[in-house]
């Protein structure tokens, strides 16, 4: 354990200069790291601020904190899944762009270090995202409505599939040249795990698209949110599936940890092709 530990700190040494090189030569760093997490924190109070007298009427006012928790939330969710696959998706293609990858590889960075601090560096920048945001969701609870087991929850969701759209699109930006084709390609990855694999319960298990059940179902992001939030709000469609101690586990739950552990062999196969074809390049 103690040599496991030792060699992940050894190699975030290694990819540290890596990454604080990414996160300072960035193009406008003040409008990136300044301007940006200011405005998406100004919107959620915007938007907190116009759905605050509703959250009052009609004797609501328990769940108010439920309510702005739900509008903050599906504001990062859209904002760090975008910004987390854009940036990582020209992560690789930028430096075949400017001609750059063997002096990277120069460096003395195996593959795996090279992927890693790409795809930390861009989880790094979602952070810087999402960081002021944090007040605004804890002080939920203390309006009413959710807990904060909920939250940290939530945020680690959040956290995990972050980090999978990170090292998919640096995976994806391994496969073009060009910044437009490796977007375009991460587009249409997106669009796919969040709206495609209800196609492959009907092609493979012949289920019909519009039944709430299926396997691929449950890996779709968007369905993953959606349990979340009914979750703790108690709706009847909530989907439990797996029972230990006669305790139901939410699908969300299972699935989020589905992803982290696909996460972890994507960032392992990624890394592996990318040695190949960097040794390809040298030879």
């Amino acid at each position: 354990m103690k040599t496991f530990i030792k060699s992940l700190i050894d190699g975030f040494e290694n990819i540290k200069p890596l990454i604080m090189f990414e996160m300072l030569s960035c193009k406008k760093k003040f409008f990136n790291y300044a301007f940006q997490p200011v405005a998406l924190l100004l919107l959620s109070a915007f938007i907190i601020a116009i759905n605050w007298p509703y959250a009052y009427v009609n004797g609501a006012s328990e769940n108010a904190g439920e309510e702005f928790y739900t509008y903050i939330m599906a504001i990062l969710i859209v904002v760090t899944t975008l910004a987390a696959g854009f940036s990582a998706a020209v992560s690789i293609t930028t430096e075949k762009e400017k001609k750059t990858l063997t002096l990277l590889r120069m460096t003395g960075l195996s593959g795996f270090e090279i992927v890693a601090g790409k795809a930390l560096t861009v989880f790094l920048y979602v952070l810087v995202l999402v960081i002021p945001q944090i007040p605004l969701i804890f002080a939920c609870p203390f309006i009413g409505g959710i807990t904060f087991a909920k939250i940290c929850s939530g945020l680690a969701i959040l956290a995990i599939m972050t980090y999978f759209y990170c090292i998919s699109a640096v995976g994806i930006s391994m496969l073009f040249k060009k910044n437009y084709a490796a977007v375009s390609a991460f587009l249409l990855f997106g669009l796919f795990i969040n709206f495609g694999f209800i196609f492959l319960d009907y092609f493979i298990f012949n289920i019909p698209t519009y039944r709430n059940d299926g396997f691929f179902r449950y890996m779709m992001p968007m369905y993953i949110w959606g349990n979340y939030f009914t979750d703790y709000k108690n709706q009847d469609w909530n989907d439990h599936f797996v029972t230990i101690m006669g305790a139901p586990i939410p699908a969300y739950v299972v699935s989020t940890a589905a992803y982290f552990v696909i996460s972890l062999v994507l960032t392992k196969f990624i890394s592996s092709r990318f040695e190949k074809y960097l040794t390809w390049r040298e030879e």
